[in-house]
Parts: structure tokens; sequence; C-alpha cells
């Protein structure tokens, strides 16, 4: 110990709990904790090894962990880092945003009111709920995201899988890439850009839109998808009704009316295949094309570049 407050704790037996002066609580169980500070007293570091260890901060955020050697950094206005050499981390912040860790390191930013917005490690599983609903499942991977009160904004996997759903319900499946998002003012994603080994999405009607090379883009919302661009890869699209959209180097218009029935698709693309809920179908290669129609059928085909078949 020293002027400032106790730098360490151990109980090789039983319990200890300790305040800080700064208002932070601390309850160990069998194990070992070193501590640091700044000048204000904050415990800015804490690392051990422990059956369990219960923490509060100063802002109201609190960490348990189980059977783990573990590591924390932060100060009076959250944690800023979470490493777990053995056992599972968990962290609720000061806003409610709830952190599941196992085996690996998390490094977080906060805005000025205390919100995470950014995470970024290596971690065998991370498992994130958002104040806003929506939820992060992270597995055998390094990434990044940024985000915020509403929602995340951006997800990137150098390695693994990483599995988003939105607070509206939209599903989000990222293998090896990045991805940048917007929303409308309802919380509904309005548009996605990056590129990725595989992107699998599902909308909040059902429509499912899954992707496989880089440089891709899509526009929509609640009423579903409204443009998508692949500048390299394959772009295959199942509307809510069921029309089938298999898009190759190119890009995609659609509309759609109150039933969720695809009524126009205009594409320019090396290949563009179509398959409606009738069972019709329609190819091009090297084309460019647009087409009107509705449950009962294509109304009009137009083919300005390429070949068109029907």
């Amino acid at each position: 110990s020293g002027p400032n407050g106790l730098t360490s704790l151990n109980a090789q037996t039983g319990t200890l709990d300790y305040v800080g002066q700064q208002g932070e609580k601390l309850n160990l169980t069998n194990g070992s904790l070193d501590l640091t500070r700044d000048e204000k007293g904050y415990i800015t570091s804490a690392n051990g090894s422990v059956d369990t260890l219960n923490y509060t901060g100063a802002s109201g955020d609190t960490l348990s962990t189980t059977h783990s050697q573990f590591s924390i950094t932060g100060g009076e206005n959250g944690l800023t880092s979470l490493n777990a050499q053995t056992g599972t981390l968990d962290y609720v912040s000061q806003q409610g945003e709830k952190l599941n860790l196992t085996n690996g390191s998390l490094d977080l930013t906060r805005d000025e009111k205390g919100y995470i917005t950014s995470a970024n490690g290596s971690v065998d599983t991370l498992n994130y709920t958002g104040v806003s609903g929506d939820t992060l499942k992270v597995a055998d991977a390094s990434f990044s995201a940024t985000g915020g009160e509403n929602g995340l904004t951006s997800l990137n996997a150098q390695t693994g899988s990483l599995e988003y759903l939105s607070q509206k319900g939209e599903k989000l499946n990222l293998t090896k890439g990045s991805l940048n998002l917007t929303r409308d003012a309802n919380g509904y994603i309005t548009s996605a850009n990056g590129g990725a080994d595989t992107l699998n999405y599902t909308g909040t009607k059902g429509e499912q839109l899954d992707i496989t090379g880089l440089n891709f883009s899509m526009t929509g919302g609640e009423n579903g998808l409204q443009t998508a661009n692949i500048q390299t890869g394959t772009l295959d699209y199942t509307g809510e009704k069921g029309d089938k959209l298999n898009l190759v180097n190119g890009s995609l218009d659609l509309t759609q009316d109150a039933n969720g029935n695809l009524t126009s698709a205009s594409a320019k693309a090396d290949s563009f295949n179509f398959t409606n809920v009738d069972g019709e179908t329609l190819n091009a290669t090297n084309a460019s094309v647009s087409m009107t129609g509705g449950e009962k059928g294509l109304e009009t085909l137009n083919v300005s570049l390429g070949t068109l078949n029907y």
C-alpha cells in the first residue's frame, strides 16, 4: 500500500472486499490483484489471477470474471481495455452496453456521454449487446467495430466471422472483410458498402442477399433492397416474395410494390439471371437491361447492350 491507496490484494483463501478512495469497489475470492492509479486516485489498471472478481467503477460500470488470468485498464470514465489470457470477462458499461469476452483482448473508446464508440481486438468469442438492442457475435476473430448509442456503423474482420443483428432485426454475417453501415431516423439500415470473402444479409421483410467478392454496396430500408453494386464478385438476392436475382460484376436497381413484389429492375453486368415467383426466367450476358412487371409476370423488356433471353 501507499499514501494513495492499496496497490495489491492477495487472498490465498477467502474473500477480500475493497473500496477505493474514488468509490471503486472490488470483491476478490482466492486470487491476487495488482493495482495502479492516476494522480486523482482513480484505479487505472488491474491485473491478476482469481477464482472470482467483481468490480464496480466510479462511473457505475461493472466487471465480473471467473477462473481467469486477466488485466484491465481504464479510469473515472470507464474501462478502456479488457484482456483475458484465460477465462471469461463480463462487462457492463455505465451506459448499459454488455460485453462477454473469452480468451482474448479488447480495446474500447467512448464519446463524451460514455457510450462505447469503437472496439477492436482478437478473441476466441465475444458477445456484445448495445443500448439500442443490437447484438454482435464474434468467433475466432481479429476484428474491429465502430458505432454508438444508435447501433454499429462499421464492422471489420481481419480473420474469423462476425454475426450482427440490428435493433430492427436485420441480420448480417461477415467473414473476412469490412462493412460500413448507415441508418435512417427509425434505425433501419439504409446502406452498406465494403468487401468480404462472404456476406449474408437478411432484411426485416425476410429478403436475403448473399455476396462473395470485393467492393460492393447496397441501399434499401424497411421496405427491401433498392440498389446493389458489386465491382468484383457475385451477388445473389431473394426478394420478400421469392423473386431471385443473380448478378456478376455489375449494378442493379429495384423497385417493389406495397406487397413486396418486384415491379422493376435494371442491371448492367457481366451476367444477370432473374427468376420470379411464377417460374419465368430472364438471362442476360455482358448486358445493360431493364424490365418491368409484377406478381403476374414481366410486362416490358429492354436491352441497350448485349443479349437478353426470356
